[in-house]
């Protein structure tokens, strides 16, 4: 019995590299000897299980999973301390569309990574997933099991073709768990029973063809209703999956056999319009107000609502975040976060998958640079010392760093600079001044032929509009433009001086709520929305959802909120109303009075939410 990683692995393999790790279980890539590489996998035991019935219910698992549609077990057995199932399973391919391999690029190709990483998938293709999944689920239900987390995450591909796996939760219908499901893939009435599964097949296609997330059902993105499928049978699978998926289970499938007909039927564009009219009745009960845009579906008239998940329960907030949020990597397939202070340099990283962090010392002597941006084209962290000081580029896979130029002392009334890239210059800049307290800005961008800082934009507080940068740079345009938060500072330009009518908390802190659009290429500033209703300070946190044009602001409090005051958050349409709506909030709502930090996932529909108490999953209904 193999220890490696403090993990109870059975003899016979090597263990190569830990894949996944949650609360039941983990996930490793190993070589079984002499040579083969498979997939390994360790499943926790309830502690009221018996050891012995547990491995004759997997064993007769494994054999069902010969049938298309499901990952093959190919071996499983006790751990020796008999508190643990292992399984031996047939290894996906590579995400990157090769075989597995034993390097560290090796990421297991799951239909949520392939959504991610190559958008949606077409209706003929969706239709074929579903028509293979929807047999697997059959096969599991004919021998009296539930699979009970169907979602994109747990599908696979193994030689080119779709299969379910994961099968910690598999059981037989009413088997109790501690286990609520995941949020969207559920439900109203749970997911004791087959119809459960059925339910949660319906909501992993809604987002394989559309896009989006599942917690946007029933939307359908413009791309899918222009798209030529549409007319063919687009149309048929949306009413389809309307069906599938009603809030009402009267009107969804009740077996896997007529969810498989009725999906073939909208293979070739039928039952449009009685499944419409049956699920728009269904729906205008519950709801009862619909809104109509031209020849667009019918959408439910809601107020913003925003979705918590948590998805790591880690238990702090580094201090050393607290200057740089994560950045998101999508090549990589993670968030990465800097940080590089008197006390500690490091780099964390964050799985897009797991959402677990990893950390990356970093030996790099005395260097100061909080900040830092991801290069487009090199996939560097490139950061400067103290503002516009030195300019160093790293390798966030190995920590190696190396000074690009800038070899002029660091300004140090420029230290709280705001980085950004200029993808018209092609440069590195950013936006000086003294944090909070000073009440002027300059723009530098960093030239690499010279190694030298040019200053773009020196702030003249009598010349109007300009933007006093306070935080949250949020590109959009194709990052030739930049959303922020600032304000308009005062005449004087000197620290505490109030001007007639201007906006300020006290004597000392300048108000910079107001939300501003600065165009990259002409320089030129607008002021797009006044926020005086929004005392922003240093425990906000904001991103730009592209997808759904909004602004978002999370409000975490300060430490004299009372306990058990949740999160605030706020959203701005962009070109529509003149102020913030605020959004209420559903699911794992964090009890949080500490500062946190946002950034944005790929596709633009969802955030990720760094909180004292965890990393959350943040998607909107707008």
């Amino acid at each position: 019995m193999s220890t490696s990683g403090a993990w109870p692995w059975p003899v016979g393999y090597e263990v190569l590299r830990i894949l996944s790790e949650g609360g039941g279980g983990v996930v490793a890539l190993a070589r079984k000897i002499p040579g083969e590489l498979v997939a390994l996998k360790l499943l926790r035991l309830a502690p009221d299980a018996n050891p012995e019935e547990a491995l004759t219910r997997h064993e007769k698992l494994r054999l069902l999973t010969v049938a298309p549609g499901l990952l093959h077990i190919t071996a499983c057995g006790l751990a020796s301390d008999r508190l643990w199932l292992w399984e031996e399973l047939e290894l996906a391919d590579s995400l990157d569309g090769g075989p597995a391999t034993v390097g560290d690029d090796y990421q297991p190709a799951t239909l949520r990574a392939e959504l991610i990483e190559r958008g949606p998938f077409s209706t003929e293709a969706a239709v074929a997933m579903g028509l293979t999944l929807c047999a697997a689920v059959e096969t599991l239900h004919a021998h009296g099991l539930v699979h009970r987390d169907v979602k994109p995450g747990n599908l696979l591909r193994v030689g080119g073709k779709v299969a379910l796996g994961d099968y910690g939760l598999t059981a037989p219908p009413g088997t109790p768990f501690d286990f609520k499901g995941t949020e969207g893939f559920v439900p109203s009435e749970g997911t004791a029973d087959a119809a459960a599964d059925l339910f949660a097949l319906g909501k992993t296609l809604y987002e394989l063809w559309t896009g989006c997330d599942r917690l946007e059902f029933p939307t359908i993105p413009k791309p899918v209703l222009e798209s030529p499928e549409w007319m063919k049978n687009g149309a048929a699978l949306n009413e389809f999956l309307l069906r599938a998926c009603s809030p009402q289970s009267s009107q969804r499938f009740r077996t896997a056999v007529e969810f498989a007909e009725g999906l073939q039927a909208a293979a070739i564009g039928r039952m449009w319009r009685a499944s419409r009219r049956r699920w728009l009745a269904a729906a205008a009960a519950t709801a009862g107000v619909f809104a109509c845009a031209g020849i667009l579906p019918r959408l439910l008239l809601r107020k913003p609502v925003a979705h918590w998940r948590l998805r790591n329960p880690w238990g702090h907030l580094p201090q050393s975040w607290g200057a740089n949020q994560p950045i998101l990597d999508e090549q990589r397939r993670c968030m990465l976060q800097f940080w590089c202070g008197d006390d500690e340099r490091a780099i964390h990283r964050i799985d897009l998958e797991s959402f677990k962090v990893a950390g990356l010392d970093l030996d790099m002597g005395k260097v100061s640079g909080w900040k830092a941006i991801l290069h487009p084209t090199e996939r560097t962290l490139w950061f400067a010392e103290d503002g516009r000081g030195p300019v160093w580029r790293m390798n966030p896979e190995t920590g190696k760093a190396s000074l690009v130029g800038g070899h002029e002392p660091a300004v140090t009334t420029d230290f709280q600079n705001t980085p950004y890239w200029n993808p018209v210059t092609q440069r590195m800049g950013c936006f000086g001044g003294y944090g909070q307290f000073q009440v002027r800005n300059w723009r530098w961008e960093f030239d690499v032929s010279t190694g030298l800082w040019i200053e773009v934009e020196k702030n003249d507080p009598k010349r109007e509009p300009r933007c006093r940068v306070a935080w949250g740079l949020m590109p959009l345009d194709g990052d030739r433009k930049l959303l922020l938060f600032g304000g308009h500072g005062n005449s004087s330009g000197k620290q505490g001086e109030r001007d007639s009518g201007f906006k300020i908390w006290n004597q000392q802190f300048h108000d910079f709520g107001d939300l501003w659009l600065l165009d990259l290429a002409s320089s030129r500033w607008e002021c797009i929305l006044p926020a005086p209703g929004l005392e922003l300070s240093n425990y906000h946190a904001c991103a730009y959802l592209k997808e759904q044009k909004v602004v978002v602001v999370i409000h975490a409090h300060d430490n004299a909120t009372p306990d058990g005051t949740p999160p605030e958050i706020f959203i701005h349409r962009l070109g529509k109303g003149t102020a913030f709506e605020k959004v209420a909030s559903q699911g794992d709502v964090p009890n949080v009075r500490e500062r946190q930090y946002l950034t944005a996932l790929p596709g633009g529909r969802s955030l990720a939410a760094f909180m004292n108490a965890g990393i959350y999953e943040l998607t909107l209904e707008v």
